[in-house]
């Protein structure tokens, strides 16, 4: 997770969740902090677009006007916008799946 990217627009959505004995669990990005009417309306997979630029946001790659773009997708989307996409490339998230398929099947 690159938690630098967003430190100066979006650093008020970065969010530390605490252990109760000190320390922390993690971090990450709250989609609500950026306090805008239309994210409760976006569908669950264009939030989780949002977040991942929120996260990666680093003016160069990912730019403000793309993290405006995925708040506005109603309106961008049939004009066909791109927009960054920067999936986690560790894997991890595909063997937890595989091992939850393994363990029902």
């Amino acid at each position: 997770m690159c938690l630098h990217a967003a430190t100066d627009r979006f650093a008020k959505t970065l969010t530390i969740l605490p252990k109760p004995g000190g320390g922390e669990y993690g971090k990450f990005y709250s989609i609500p902090a950026l306090n805008d009417p239309k994210i409760d309306k976006l569908p669950y997979c264009i939030r989780i677009l949002l977040e991942s630029a929120v996260r990666n946001y680093d003016n160069f790659q990912v730019t403000e006007s793309d993290v405006q773009n995925i708040i506005d997708w109603e309106k961008t989307s049939p004009k066909l916008a791109e927009i960054p996409f920067k999936p986690d490339n560790t894997g991890g998230p595909a063997v937890v799946d595989l091992a939850a398929i393994r363990d029902v099947i």
